[in-house]
């Protein structure tokens, strides 16, 4: 019975791949995806992952570490790993059970429908909302182009016995899919990061350039789930920022925040952070539509609670919960006094400190 899901599963992966050079079928093989045309081999390494890329780029602070960490993982049993956790958190500075295992960054999944779909979570890094996801995905792909995060992320998926992902080590630009084959991308803590992928190109227009690449991915009333902030999020007003943002920069008009960045960091201003109104905008613009709004307090990577789209006094209930009280600093205390009041005005949408969007391809 395995041998013949896996098979199935190898047949529907070859039904949506296509070779990113020349857009024709692959050959899936245990050692290489090959173009049935061009010729062009991307080769599978020890670890399961599909090198697309030759090289990429190390997002972390200890890449030494971390590849010591991933020679331990591969002498170990799923036992001896879980066990080591504690041990893992404090020997090696990159690695967080919260952000690289904890399946509560996954919670905000229970909003959509993945139910046998074909998911792809690009920027997946260690694969904690990707492996939560595999329960009710058909397929779940992810892409990263930090090769370090998806040996983590394959090594995991088999301590835990997951068969039905493929981790590519690629570009989010250079997708090895056919056109409208995919049901649903996940880009959690990624759009605001686009501008890094190219140079010499406006934010915004590389934001543009992105989502419409994935638009013509998707199939028919395909989805695309987005985590990000909200620019317009009240704590940027006592300096608090993400990204390594300078004070401020995040409400500045772009030409100012651009200048700023220019004078303190020598580079220009690439985080680009949107109103919901924006990204309404910027997603409608692009070719998809249903765009819906929901608010997780007090981040997308690690929600308490999310307030869905139009919902009231739903802040001021769920923030008496004492594990959402817990923190006694005076910031999270003048947070909550400030959310109740934009509650109470009907503006904790737009004032929300990020969003998770769920937007739908116009059929």
């Amino acid at each position: 019975m395995a041998k013949i899901k896996q098979m199935e599963r190898q047949m529907d992966l070859e039904e949506i791949l296509a070779c990113p050079k020349c857009g024709s079928k692959l050959r899936i093989s245990t050692l290489a995806w090959t173009c049935r045309k061009c010729g062009k081999e991307w080769p599978i390494n020890m670890d399961g992952i599909v090198r697309l890329l030759d090289s990429g780029q190390f997002f972390g602070s200890d890449q030494e570490a971390i590849v010591k960490l991933l020679e331990e993982m591969r002498d170990m049993s799923a036992e001896e790993f879980f066990n080591n956790i504690e041990r893992f958190e404090k020997e090696y500075r990159d690695f967080d059970y919260d952000y690289c295992l904890n399946p509560a960054r996954a919670d905000w999944t229970i909003l959509g429908d993945f139910h046998d779909k074909i998911v792809v979570d690009l920027g997946c890094a260690y694969g904690a909302v990707s492996q939560s996801l595999t329960a009710r995905a058909k397929i779940m792909i992810g892409v990263d182009n930090t090769l370090e995060r998806l040996e983590f992320f394959s090594l995991v998926a088999g301590f835990r016995q997951i068969k039905n992902i493929v981790p590519i080590y690629g570009d989010v630009f250079d997708l090895p899919f056919k056109e409208g084959v995919i049901d649903i991308f996940v880009c959690i803590g990624l759009l605001e990061y686009a501008a890094t992928f190219k140079q010499g190109v406006r934010p915004i227009d590389i934001q543009r350039e992105f989502l419409e690449h994935l638009c013509r991915h998707l199939s028919e009333r395909g989805e695309i789930w987005i985590g990000i902030e909200n620019r317009l999020n009240p704590m940027y007003l006592v300096g608090k920022t993400h990204h390594g943002d300078l004070p401020f920069t995040p409400l500045m008009p772009r030409i100012v925040a651009n200048a700023v960045h220019r004078i303190f960091k020598g580079e220009p201003y690439k985080i680009w952070t949107h109103s919901q109104r924006a990204y309404r905008k910027l997603l409608q613009t692009v070719g998809f539509e249903t765009v819906e709004f929901y608010y997780p307090f007090p981040n997308y990577q690690r929600p308490r609670f999310i307030v869905p789209p139009k919902q009231r006094k739903v802040f001021r209930y769920m923030s008496k919960n004492p594990g959402f009280g817990s923190n006694s600093s005076i910031r999270h205390k003048m947070a909550i006094r400030v959310y109740k009041m934009l509650e109470w005005m009907g503006l904790l949408g737009v004032f929300a400190p990020a969003f998770l969007i769920r937007a739908v391809k116009v059929s």
